[in-house]
């Protein structure tokens, strides 16, 4: 059997490319130890492939290059008990980092399916919501808030946690003032507030403002916001026809918008109002 091994023979055995070895040659953290006297060509040695196996074990666990070069120049019990346990940690804290991000996208692919399936559809639906956690921004004095609406989205930030992902499709939304909401005249200069929804599992601790629970008349608006009224019109009549009446501000909340399609025609809106039955006179 060889007792001594060049760089291609240890890439082989290994199934390691050779850059790696010449970096790790480079960096000091594997390096040949014989040299040939007559060539003064360096080779590896048989008792070097545990070392070379400890590397190699340590860079699968995630254990950064730096790190590695620490250990293998102080290794003890300690140090790969210490070493072990601050990687551990790491791995814990990316786990759950992952399950986030895997909980936001199927949470984001599920807005996603329903504003597909309510896409075109303007059917009033009434519906019972519990209470809904949100952060809210209010705007006062009254302002056109789609003027500014990227600002106060900016302001919103500011309000949640640093380790916030972010805002994407479905978290946004604004609250439109009960007074404005008359089938004659709808004024969009008179929203109340923009808001963000909080997911309801792990995030409903940060805030103490909810959307009031109660029963909403709630209707889809296909198309650019500046294309809303005609649908505000039509959930407002189908609310009085229906034998219901407006009891708080309207509820906008935009399922499919720009961050997911190009085309306003295809933006997807819900429109949720709270109502209650008509008092008998």
């Amino acid at each position: 059997m060889a007792k001594y091994f060049q760089i291609g023979d240890i890439a082989k055995i290994f199934n390691i490319p050779q850059s790696t070895l010449r970096y790790y040659d480079q960096i000091g953290l594997f390096t040949p130890n014989h040299t040939a006297p007559e060539s003064n060509y360096r080779y590896y040695t048989m008792d070097q492939f545990v070392l070379l196996d400890t590397i190699m074990f340590l860079r699968k666990l995630g254990i950064p290059v730096r790190d590695i070069q620490k250990h293998m120049a102080m290794r003890n019990l300690d140090n790969t008990e210490s070493l072990f346990q601050k990687q551990l940690e790491k791995i814990k804290h990316d786990i759950h980092s992952l399950e986030k991000a895997a909980k936001k996208l199927e949470q984001k692919i599920t807005t996603m399916a329903v504003g597909k399936q309510l896409y075109g559809d303007q059917t009033l639906r009434f519906q019972a919501f519990p209470k809904r956690p949100i952060s809210l921004i209010y705007t006062d004095p009254l302002v056109d808030i789609e003027a500014s609406l990227d600002l106060y989205i900016r302001e919103l930030g500011k309000t949640l946690p640093p380790t916030h992902p972010g805002f994407f499709s479905g978290d946004i939304g604004m609250l439109l003032k009960k007074e404005s909401l008359s089938e004659e005249t709808i004024d969009q200069s008179t929203y109340s507030g923009i808001f963000y929804l909080y997911d309801y599992e792990d995030e409903n601790s940060a805030t103490d403002t909810y959307l009031p629970e109660g029963n909403y008349a709630c209707m889809t608006h296909t198309g650019s916001y500046d294309t809303i009224l005609p649908t505000y019109k039509n959930l407002l009549n189908q609310i009085q026809r229906s034998g219901y009446e407006v009891t708080g501000d309207a509820i906008e909340l935009a399922l499919i918008d720009e961050m997911t399609v190009q085309d306003g025609q295809d933006f997807v809106t819900v429109i949720q109002i709270p109502v209650e039955v008509k008092s008998c006179p």
